[in-house]
């Protein structure tokens, strides 16, 4: 299995950039990752070359709503500013990995996708289960979270908890382009996006080592 750094460089290859998106690929790559766990993963398309990941977890315990991993995977446009490292290209440099997206937030996905995947490689499920919910658009009026909402709320079911893994607020601010390259795994449970989802569900704010 690839360690969250390596994760987070595969997705940084990606280029997500919203406006347009085109978020489907990254989407399709992480669906073929998750596919070996034996869990139900669908893609959920919401446009053109643009979709939503949800996989599931079935737990133990009866009428237990699950534990929601989320987050999105498009980023915002490159800017106007050059770069001093390919943006697509994932670049360590002593401690640091640069490239767009790498704190907000494919850092994040890459956490909360190998800690689902460790929560599916146990022998005994757990009596929560747990949901792995990664959309697209966020950056433009979260798209993929309202058609969900709106137009595919089915798919979304009950949860317990959410939490929204994002490196860049330890650090305060959004969309920056390098983190510590040891620090990637770390997830932290922010609130903000929720709202478009799901109303009256409580967040929590944890390492990923928590979930792992």
């Amino acid at each position: 299995m690839l360690d969250c750094v390596a994760l987070t460089r595969r997705l940084i290859g990606f280029n997500t950039i919203n406006p347009p998106g085109d978020e489907a690929a990254c989407a399709q790559y992480l669906a073929e990752l998750l596919a070996p766990a034996g869990v139900p993963v669908e893609l959920a398309s919401f446009a053109p070359a643009r979709a939503n990941l949800i996989a599931r977890l079935q737990g133990n315990g009866p009428g237990l709503a699950p534990l929601v991993l989320t987050g999105h995977v498009d980023t915002v446009p490159l800017g106007a500013a050059p770069w001093s490292k390919a943006p697509f290209a994932a670049e360590i440099v002593g401690d640091r990995l640069y490239g767009r997206g790498a704190s907000d937030m494919k850092s994040g996905v890459a956490a909360m996708t190998l800690a689902f995947l460790r929560a599916c490689s146990r022998r005994v499920r757990p009596e929560r289960g747990v949901t792995l919910l990664l959309t697209g658009g966020e950056e433009v009026g979260c798209q993929g979270a309202v058609h969900l909402h709106e137009h595919d709320r089915n798919r979304l079911g009950a949860a317990s908890a959410m939490l929204v893994g994002l490196f860049a607020v330890l650090h305060g601010h959004a969309h920056g382009a390098e983190i510590p390259a040891a620090a990637s795994p770390l997830l932290y449970g922010l609130g903000f996006v929720a709202a478009t989802l799901l109303r009256g569900v409580p967040f929590v704010q944890v390492p990923t080592w928590l979930l792992a």
